[in-house]
């Protein structure tokens, strides 16, 4: 581990949980600006896994939103007491393309089962990874690629299903995630593609299929920046971000520990004002209201008749409509009368 990571542990990364390589980025506070942290602006971060943090939930941001992905059936039930604390939280339940070749029978059951009781919870972390280790070794992808893909399009089709949103990884496997969304008769509402590894030509390519306008893409500098050992983003970064339409640009830390995340989340918010020539107030506005957008699984207007906007707080909006099944809206808002 440390030969293959000796270039990061010089920059001062520590082995701390990131989901994508054991490596969480730590830098000090003194590089994070100022106005990000305490400008007080709200941000969606909407893709982490802090129900792995050693703290719970106490040090989590106040201003911000975000979605905890699980990884594998074994934190399914952290991911949901994490999000119990409060409706800031909302839950994703799944497994990584990584775990795929280790689920256990019954698994789908439990899933679809966990997803009906919890009717805010997204599908996810699912996804598909022609890197994963477990495609390592003779004979070994044409043993696990054929189980990882049945355990994506299952999962994919179980969110189309419950018409939930959901956050996929998508690592060098483009063309099988499309034929998996073209086989689907009902698409998911939205599809967030979390930490975008993409060139902006891939970007173009997806917009232009079926599901192109339920996709969103995320971006974090955990992954996009820091794992890739640059101390800046590489330019193939920006012109993917440029290529995204606004309405479709999600922040997301990607972190698995407080400390991390409400770093990492403002530097996102900094990558993508800096790619698009944006004020970071532009970037926050424009990557909330598409982050909520993405988590209610709803591209709809979110303006009245008249032109206002139709602001309405998670925690005082339980559901829509007088389904007690059905998905709760999330209009939210950064201050709340109630």
């Amino acid at each position: 581990w440390r030969r293959r990571c000796a270039k990061r542990i010089d920059m001062g990364f520590t082995r701390a949980g990131c989901p994508c390589c054991a490596l969480s980025p730590l830098p000090p506070l003194s590089t994070v600006d100022a106005d990000l942290v305490s400008a007080g602006l709200l941000l969606v971060d909407t893709h982490n896994h802090l129900h792995q943090s050693a703290g719970g939930g106490a040090n989590r941001r106040c201003d911000s939103y975000e979605a905890v992905l699980a990884v594998a059936e074994a934190c399914w039930d952290s991911v949901l007491a994490r999000c119990a604390e409060g409706p800031r939280s909302l839950p994703g339940l799944g497994v990584h393309p990584w775990q795929a070749h280790e689920v256990a029978e019954g698994w789908e059951a439990r899933l679809r089962a966990l997803l009906q009781q919890h009717p805010r919870a997204l599908v996810g972390e699912i996804g598909l990874c022609k890197c994963a280790r477990s495609l390592r070794g003779p004979g070994a992808k044409a043993r696990v690629w054929p189980q990882q893909l049945r355990v994506f399009r299952t999962q994919l089709a179980l969110a189309a299903e419950l018409q939930r949103p959901t956050s996929v990884h998508c690592v060098k496997a483009h063309s099988s995630l499309v034929a998996a969304l073209d086989d689907l008769d009902v698409l998911p509402p939205a599809v967030g593609l979390h930490s975008f590894s993409g060139s902006a030509h891939q970007i173009g390519q997806l917009l232009s299929t079926r599901a192109g306008p339920r996709l969103y893409f995320g971006f974090s500098h955990t992954v996009n920046v820091a794992m890739g050992g640059a101390a800046e983003p590489q330019p193939a970064l920006l012109d993917a971000i440029r290529a995204v339409p606004e309405r479709k640009l999600l922040v997301e830390s990607d972190c698995a520990d407080e400390r991390s995340a409400a770093i990492a989340l403002p530097l996102a918010l900094r990558l993508v004002a800096d790619a698009r020539g944006w004020t970071l107030e532009r970037a926050a506005r424009t990557t909330t209201e598409n982050g909520l957008r993405f988590l209610r699984g709803d591209d709809g207007d979110d303006r009245d008749a008249g032109g206002a906007e139709r602001p309405v707080c998670v925690a005082c909006e339980p559901t829509a409509g007088s389904d007690e099944s059905a998905r709760p809206r999330l209009r939210v808002v950064s201050q709340c009368s109630r």
